[in-house]
This record gives structure tokens, C-alpha cells and sequence, in this order.
């Protein structure tokens, strides 16, 4: 009987009217499926997984271990997710590369991020990273096995057995640890002792102020008062017109030449050359208290 990978790899790569490995494999298919398993041992081996053992009863296979952790394939599991992952990724790319290759490819990545997976759950766990379970509760309510047309199916979830659902909830939380792990290495970064020291020595010559804010009406209206006395040039009034130009001091100059001269009214000037608002009024701004025109 053929593997599993191999029939999915033949449905997925073989051509109509091209000679493929298909051919092969049915013309030789003991020997192709015996050179299959060789490989896969190879891969593991190769990947650093020195037992293969378990295999029969419990329908898994451990390729390895990281900080007394088991990595093993059993389906549904993380391993098994990820291998399927590979495959689809690769199905869809279209390669023409050997089935071999192709197997290589799928089980050394699925391994690869297993590995990574399993050293993150390690040392979130040593460290006390934890996932609560109204959190893993709500993944499950709002994504996941038990949605149906984007809502929650109560029908599936009761005919889902407990196994199942001991197995989807342990993947939602492995999931969402693996995430934290990320988020929190991601925004909080890990620094040596001197990038550290560095980082406080930055902010040393820091200012802090204190303020206090209030509005206009609970403002003591004595400081009010005390404030106009003591800036009294700030509120004087006067009548203001002004030309805008953007093209340099030289035309600037050009223009007040014309007005100081008496060869051209000030409103003219303003209503050809000013730039800004008030061309359209001659440059007439009305009357402006001189804090409104600190700025220019």
C-alpha cells in the first residue's frame, strides 16, 4: 500500500503527457515507496533525530527531544500541522522537483519549526508565561474547529469527542503561548547587561516638570489682571494692512519701492502680488492686538 506522502505528493506533481516519478512508482512501486521510508529516516537522522520509536500501538514517532521535551509526530499535533502546512505550500508553488526532494523539503522544515515551537513552550513555561484559560476559552468561541459560517456551533462541539477537544484546546494554547513569547521578545527586546546600562545613561540628563491646567473660568482672575498690567504692549491695538510675497526679498523690495515712491497705491500692490488672504481687501487686516502678530 502506498504511503500517505506519496500519494499525496503524486496528486499534487504529476503532469498530463509528462513522464514523472508516477511512472515509476507504478511500474516499481515496492521499491519506490521502500526508498520513500529510507529517506524519511534519513531526513530525521540527518535533522538530528537519533530514535525512532513508538511506532504501532501508539501511531507516533519521536524524532528527537529539546530541554527534556519530546518532539514526535502524532496526528493532529503540532509536528503533523505543520507537515501539512509544507505540503500545501508546495503543491501550490507548482515545483517539478523529485518526490524525494520534495519530501525532504516538507519533513526538515515541519522539524525544524517544531523545534522552535518546543523551545519556545520550554522557556515560557520556566519562566512562568502563562495563558489564562477564559482567554483560551474565547479563541475557542470566536476561531477554530468548532465554527461554522463564523459562529460558534454548539451541534459540533457536542458531537466532537473528548479527545478531540482535549487535543484542539492544547494546540489553542500552545498557540497563543507561542504568540505571547513573540510579542513579548518583539516589544521588550533582550539586552546585555551594557546595551542596558547604555539605554539608562541616555535618558540621564532628562528634564521632568509639573504643571498644573485648569480652564480660562477657574483661573483666579487677579492673576488675570496682574498678567495685562505687567504686558500691557502685548494688548495694543492697531491697524494693520500687509502684502505677502513668496518670491524673494528683491521683489519685496521692488514693491515697496513703487509704493514709497508714489507710482503705486499700497492696495494695488497688495491685490497683484499679495499671496496670502487678504489680497482680495488691498492687504487691509483690521485691527490686531500686537500678541496676534508676534508671529509675523
Amino acid at each position: 500500500m502506498q504511503s500517505r506522502e506519496a500519494r499525496r505528493l503524486k496528486k499534487s506533481l504529476a503532469k498530463p503527457g509528462k513522464k514523472t516519478e508516477a511512472d515509476s512508482l507504478r511500474r516499481h512501486p515496492f521499491l519506490y515507496i521502500f526508498s520513500l521510508s529510507i529517506l524519511v529516516i534519513i531526513v530525521v537522522t540527518f535533522i538530528g533525530g537519533p530514535v525512532l520509536r513508538g511506532l504501532g500501538k501508539s501511531s507516533s514517532m519521536v524524532f528527537g527531544s529539546w530541554g527534556g521535551e519530546e518532539i514526535k509526530f502524532t496526528p493532529g499535533n503540532y509536528l503533523s500541522r505543520q507537515r501539512d502546512v509544507l505540503y500545501d505550500q508546495l503543491r501550490e508553488s507548482g515545483t517539478n522537483q523529485s518526490y524525494e526532494w520534495q519530501a525532504y523539503r516538507v519533513w526538515k522544515g515541519a522539524y525544524d519549526r517544531t523545534v522552535i515551537h518546543t523551545a519556545i513552550l520550554v522557556i515560557g513555561e520556566r519562566s512562568g508565561l502563562r495563558v489564562s484559560e477564559d482567554r483560551v476559552d474565547q479563541a475557542l468561541l470566536t476561531s477554530g474547529p468548532y465554527m461554522v459560517d463564523g459562529e460558534f456551533s454548539e451541534e459540533r462541539y457536542r458531537n466532537t469527542s473528548n479527545a478531540d477537544r482535549y487535543q484542539y484546546r492544547k494546540l489553542v494554547r500552545e498557540d497563543m503561548l507561542h504568540q505571547q513569547f513573540l510579542q513579548d521578545l518583539n516589544h521588550h527586546g533582550m539586552y546585555s547587561t551594557a546595551a542596558a546600562e547604555f539605554f539608562r545613561n541616555m535618558a540621564a540628563d532628562e528634564r521632568a516638570f509639573r504643571f498644573v491646567r485648569m480652564t480660562y473660568a477657574d483661573f483666579p482672575e487677579s492673576e488675570v489682571v496682574r498678567f495685562g498690567k505687567e504686558n500691557e504692549r502685548l494688548f495694543r491695538k492697531i491697524k494693520v494692512s500687509r502684502i505677502t510675497v513668496r518670491a524673494g526679498e528683491d521683489e519685496a523690495s521692488t514693491i515697496r519701492g513703487r509704493i514709497v515712491d508714489g507710482t503705486a497705491t499700497f492696495e494695488d500692490q497688495a491685490k497683484n502680488y499679495s499671496t496670502d488672504g487678504y489680497a482680495d481687501k488691498g492687504g487691509e487686516m483690521g485691527w490686531r492686538a500686537y500678541y496676534d502678530l508676534r508671529s509675523d
